[in-house]
Parts: structure tokens; C-alpha cells; sequence
């Protein structure tokens, strides 16, 4: 004989927009990255890192520097950054030096269109300030810049991360943010960080371009070196975020190479002095968008009402609802009049 419970029962619905997947950053590309957001078209001026290397870090040195595509999303309040490709490490060699990966974002107004000659003097080998000179694309002005390099022949945190203002007027404030071993945690140690930006590296790639100064392409290389940046430590920006992405070697004076994203044309070797660039005079653009940083979705709100439910002979029954997006729900069953209501959990 079945039971019959006669109640109310209300049924509310809460659905939470999908939260991202949490980005480990390792230095590996994550699904969550989605489609490259530039594409190496340019063998690279810097030298390949061949199949056969097999050196006793991989994860930290490499013999060549290349820089094979860019990804990139803001999820909550944070803005994740993929590089795939290399970066020449020092391996105690003299006049050998690293070559650094630099980051410029342009995401407030204002900025820099030509880098000044009195930013901060960041970094050991190759400086800030030695980039002075050097023009971007019209109308593309970074307020912030970032680096990288790999300083160190062993497994014992060698990778070096740092971080600096570009202010219009000159004179902002940077420094190192740290340092980590390659495929880590992306927690820098032993700088100043206030803001909590992680990085970290995976040398691991063979593939992608190869040496020399003629057409090649990037796409499909998943290690690399990868970054997580809380918007606050970029002024927290509400607009269109840019960023130019290139692989500088140090010296006298400091050589720009072709490895740039966006890329310069198949044909362009090494660019030469920052003083002599102005990627105006380059075909293409010299940088790639990541559009808005994206808010958070609105939560979602549905309550269904049942008058009466019919419960089995194992007190169980069955409720179907759907929503109008795809999301998480909490379902939380409720009965009015005080008494239990069998199976009435909350349920994911």
C-alpha cells in the first residue's frame, strides 16, 4: 500500500555560474586556456632547442629560446598568462647570459607608446631601463611590465620572476618578485610580491619553430612558461586588456629578437637594438587582446512549488527541473509545516 504525504513542499533553486577550473600554473598548458590567442609564424633567431637535449634539469634549462604561441583568460580577479616555447637558461658559462621573456600589458589609459630611460632598473642581466627607446604600435601604451629568466645551471629554484610600473611620466616602482624551481607551485620566494603573482616554467619542448629566420609555426607546443597575476597588481582594469610578448638576450647593447606575439613577418631576424625598433614600421600588430576581463555570471534563481508528492513504498520520489544555463545548483528541499521531509538534502 502506498503512503501518501500531503504537504507543501517548496523546492528552491539557486544555480551559481560555473566557476573555473583551478589553473594549476606549472608551466603546462591547461584546457581551461582555450585557443592560442597569437601564433608563432618565424623561426627563431635565438637558436633551437633540438630533440636530443636531454639535460640533467629539463624542466629548467634549455640551449634556445623561441616563443611559440600566447594564451591567456581573467577568471574571478585573476589573469592567466601561457607562453609556450623556451628560454636559453645561463649555464655558467662566460659572456653567456639568459635570455628573458618580457611581458608588457596595456590595460589603463595612458602608458608608455615609447619606453622611457628612467623605469625602474629591474633585473641582473638584462635591465628595464635598457629597453629604453623602443615604439610600439600605434595606439598600444603598456602601464605594467613583467619578466623572466632562468639564472641558474641546477634544479635549486633558478627561475627568476620580476615585475614593474610603466607610468606615463616615468619613475614608477618594480623589483624582483621572486624566485622557483621549474615546474612547481608557481610560488615566488625571496623578492617582494605584495600582490601574490605566480609563475613558473617547464622546459620540456622540442617542438614548435625551429632556428633560423624564415616561416615557421608555432601552434601545438603545451609547455612553456605561465603566469597568474591578481588584476589589483594591473591597477585593476575594468577595459580591453593587450598584451606585446618578446625574448630579449642581454649585452651592448641588449638584442630584441624576432621571437615576438604578436609575430613579425616570416624573413625578420634578430630586431636588433631597442633604440632602432618601432614596430609601426613592422607589418602586422606587435600585440594580441584578451578583450574584457570577464565578470562574474549573474546567479541564477528558479523556485518550483508542489502542492503534493507521492512518496513510495521506500519513501522515495522523484522531482525533474532543468535550468535555464548551464550551472551549479544547490537544491534545498523545504517543508512548511515543521515536519521532515524524506530525502530532503541538499544536493550538488
Amino acid at each position: 500500500m502506498t503512503n501518501r504525504l500531503a504537504s507543501l513542499l517548496v523546492v528552491s533553486l539557486l544555480a551559481r555560474g560555473v566557476a573555473a577550473h583551478a589553473t594549476t600554473i606549472d608551466g603546462q598548458r591547461d584546457p581551461e586556456y582555450g585557443p592560442a590567442l597569437s601564433t608563432q609564424t618565424t623561426q627563431t633567431s635565438l637558436g633551437d632547442t633540438p630533440p636530443g637535449y636531454n639535460p640533467f634539469s629539463p624542466l629548467t634549462m634549455a640551449i634556445g629560446s623561441e616563443l611559440d604561441g600566447a594564451h591567456g583568460f581573467v577568471s574571478g580577479s585573476t589573469l592567466y598568462l601561457f607562453f609556450s616555447g623556451n628560454l636559453r637558461s645561463y649555464v655558467g658559462e662566460p659572456l653567456i647570459a639568459p635570455d628573458q621573456l618580457q611581458i608588457y600589458v596595456d590595460c589603463a589609459p595612458g602608458g608608455q607608446n615609447t619606453l622611457r630611460a628612467d623605469n625602474p632598473s629591474v633585473g641582473p642581466y638584462l635591465r628595464l631601463d635598457q629597453m629604453a627607446g623602443l615604439t610600439f604600435d600605434s595606439g598600444f601604451a603598456p602601464d605594467y611590465w613583467l619578466a623572466c629568466e632562468v639564472d641558474g645551471s641546477g634544479p635549486s629554484q633558478p627561475f627568476f620572476a620580476y615585475y614593474a610600473e610603466l607610468p606615463t611620466t616615468g619613475g614608477g616602482s618594480g623589483g624582483t618578485l621572486g624566485h622557483a624551481d621549474g615546474g612547481g607551485t608557481g610560488t615566488l620566494t625571496g623578492g617582494t610580491n605584495p600582490f601574490g603573482i605566480m609563475a613558473s616554467i617547464d622546459q620540456t619542448n622540442r617542438a614548435g619553430v625551429d632556428g633560423g629566420c624564415g616561416a615557421a609555426g608555432g601552434s601545438g607546443v603545451t609547455t612553456g612558461v605561465e603566469w597568474a597575476v591578481p588584476l589589483a597588481a594591473l591597477g585593476n582594469p575594468t577595459g580591453e586588456i593587450r598584451v606585446c610578448a618578446l625574448i630579449a638576450r642581454a649585452g651592448q647593447p641588449v638584442q630584441v629578437s624576432n621571437q615576438v606575439l604578436g609575430p613579425v613577418p616570416p624573413g625578420s631576424c634578430s630586431l636588433g637594438a631597442p633604440v632602432g625598433i618601432d614596430f609601426t614600421s613592422i607589418p602586422g600588430l606587435q600585440f594580441f587582446s584578451l578583450g574584457l576581463p570577464a565578470a562574474a555570471p549573474a546567479p541564477l534563481a528558479a523556485r518550483l512549488v508542489l502542492h503534493e508528492v507521492a512518496w513510495g513504498p521506500g519513501r522515495e520520489g522523484t522531482v525533474t527541473f532543468s535550468l535555464p544555463r548551464p550551472g551549479t545548483a544547490v537544491l534545498e528541499v523545504f517543508d512548511p509545516r515543521g515536519g521532515a521531509s524524506p530525502g530532503a538534502s541538499p544536493t550538488d
